[in-house]
């Protein structure tokens, strides 16, 4: 392979630095790979409680299901009142927001399987 013909598959590549823009320094490891966020960590009691929250709720959420951001705000908040010591991230509202829609799929899962 050339050496023109090599640089222009670099250029094209979607998994070349050069195409990705400018690499943050502060968000590489000492490995060279990019570091994470520490992710939530969901106790059975947590979910529990968040959803029964979530249900507590329902009557401002339109069709039952479908929460808005400031409820799951709300639910955050009520989840680091009830367990200051949780372990992993902060559950924050985005992260609330997900796993609602996590359980809600898994949920439809179940649900399909049993029909």
């Amino acid at each position: 392979m050339s050496r023109s013909n090599s640089s222009r598959n670099s250029q094209t590549s979607s998994r070349s630095l050069r195409s990705q823009g400018p690499v943050d320094l502060a968000t590489l490891d000492g490995t060279g790979k990019k570091t994470r966020k520490p992710c939530a960590k969901w106790t059975t009691e947590e979910e529990t409680t968040f959803v029964e929250f979530l249900l507590s709720q329902c009557s401002s959420s339109g069709d039952g299901s479908n929460f808005k951001k400031p409820t799951f705000t709300v639910a955050a908040m009520h989840l680091k009142v009830k367990f200051p010591n949780a372990s992993g991230a902060e559950k924050t509202c985005d992260v609330c927001q997900g796993k609602w829609t996590a359980l809600k799929a898994a949920y439809n899962v179940v649900v399909d399987k049993i029909q």
